[in-house]
Order: C-alpha cells, then structure tokens, then sequence
C-alpha cells in the first residue's frame, strides 16, 4: 500500500512534506531513498516514525517493512544524522538542497559504492546469496500474510484462549508496540499468569489487574467463546 510521510532532518531546515512510500519496504529501502533526498548514508541515519504525540518507534532491524511499524499517511519519519564529520553541517543549505532535493532515482542508480549498489551486485553475482535472499522474503512474506490473516479474526473484546498456557482471555488492544515489529495483541488474562498490567516498555495500552496483562502475536492466540475461568481452589486452600 502506498502512504505518505513527511521527512525531517536534523541537519536540514527544510522538511520533505508527502513523500511516497510503500508499506512493503524494507527499512534499508527506505534509508536508501532517504539518502537520495538528504545525502545522509544509510549507515550513519537514525530513523524514526512518529505515529503520534505521544508515540514513535525507531525504524529497526533493517529486513522489517514500513508496515510491521504501523507507517500510515500523514506520520513523519524523523532522521538524525550520526556522521560527526557530515558534510551536511557544513555545505550552504541551497547547496546541500539543490544536489541531494534533486537526485533522481536514476541518477542514485548509476552511483558507485552505494548499499543499493553493491546488494545488487551480489544479488547477481552470489547465487547463495540469492538464494538466501529469496527465501528470506518468502519466510517474511509468508509470516506476515498468517499474522495478518490471524489478526483479521480479531477483534478489542472478544474472548480468546492463550495457546502456550491454555489459559483463557480478554481482547483488549490490536495494533502495533513501540520499538516492536508487527503487530501485536495486548490480552487480559482471566486469571494474573501475565507480566503485566497493560503496559509495554513504559507505554500503556490498556489497564488490567497487575500480572493479568501479556503481550502476545496474533497466531499464539485462538478466538472464541470460552468461559471465564475461576481460581481452582483444593478445599484445603479454602
């Protein structure tokens, strides 16, 4: 699916406003076209995709796509150069803007030394290599068209079943998890065999009773009607 996001650089004063993209692209691909609007190296960018005020997540590990991340129209991705010596801080800005704005992708493609380059290269040239590559998109795209499938039978409130500890839950949250790929589904376990109360690295998605909240994928999951379960309790405990 193609989006539209807004980049911004910490070395640039001007923001690159509805940049297409797609949602299929792996992040490496997506540094690479950066690189051809700002002159930043993929090696040397930070990325961050600002999903709202009060979330973002850092655009990592490189073989993930935009979409693992939740990227949708009108986010802004945000790219911090790491490169202490970048000649970005010190070339003219309508230097930097009238060499880097105006790179064609065309033009990235007949450079020398870029990643993009040299993977498509090797692509040619390494059939291991290739062969690594393609089974690797296949094993990507197979896991996320399950997870996709298995999270369109889900939906916030319906009850589910635990797989790993066949205990029995809550639907309270769908989506996507700060510096986590893909998507995720936050349950409220009937019974506290959780890690948490709704919260996931300092952010809260929903609220539950302390240990009765877990974070799991939507295949570890089964929808269901199922009962809400009771403590069993020996009548000695009682």
């Amino acid at each position: 699916m193609i989006i539209k996001l807004h980049v911004h650089h910490n070395l640039l004063k001007q923001s690159f406003i509805e940049i297409r993209f797609d949602t299929m692209m792996k992040i490496q691909e997506v540094k690479d076209k950066i690189y051809q609007m700002t002159g930043t190296a993929p090696q040397n960018q930070d990325v961050t995709l600002v999903r709202s005020p009060t979330s973002s997540v850092t655009l990592s590990p490189e073989h993930a796509t935009l979409g693992d991340f939740g990227a949708q129209t009108d986010m802004d991705l945000n790219v911090v150069d790491r490169n202490p010596y970048s000649v970005l801080s010190s070339l003219n800005q309508s230097n930097v803007e009238d060499y880097y704005i105006k790179m064609s992708d065309e033009q990235y493609d007949k450079m020398e030394g870029t990643v993009r380059a040299f993977k498509k290269e090797k692509f040619r040239t390494d059939p291991v290599y290739r062969k690594t590559i393609i089974e690797a998109r296949q094993k990507r795209d197979t896991a996320r068209q399950e997870e996709m499938a298995a999270a369109a039978l889900i939906t916030v409130g319906c009850r589910c079943k635990l797989l790993s500890r066949e205990k029995c839950a809550t639907v309270r949250y769908l989506g996507a998890l700060e510096n986590q790929v893909g998507i995720y589904v936050g349950i409220e376990l009937d019974l506290p065999f959780g890690n948490c109360a709704g919260e996931n690295e300092g952010q809260v998605y929903f609220t539950c009773q302390k240990n009765c909240g877990i974070f799991v994928k939507p295949q570890e999951i089964e929808v269901g009607d199922f009962p809400e379960e009771d403590l069993d309790l020996d009548d000695d405990e009682l």
